[in-house]
């Protein structure tokens, strides 16, 4: 399971990575979980990916931050 912490303006927050979207679920004021299960990929998938986390506020203004995430 995966954690976020925001602001308590923040509406939604969306993780993306290697091409993929999804939407965090809002637990509370300012918190935000996700649990994915990552499934068997080829080896040559192995290695390190950015990791977009992106939080919005119901205006649409946005904020960003970029983390490795590694498969293997």
């Amino acid at each position: 399971m995966s954690n976020v912490e925001t602001s308590s303006n923040v509406a939604s927050v969306e993780v993306r990575v290697a091409g993929y979207s999804m939407n965090m679920s809002k637990v509370g004021i300012g918190r935000f979980a996700l649990m994915y299960t990552v499934p068997s990929v080829p080896f040559f998938f192995n290695g390190t990916y950015s990791l977009q986390v992106i939080a919005r506020n119901t205006r649409g203004d946005q904020a960003q931050r970029t983390l490795p995430i590694k498969v293997h």
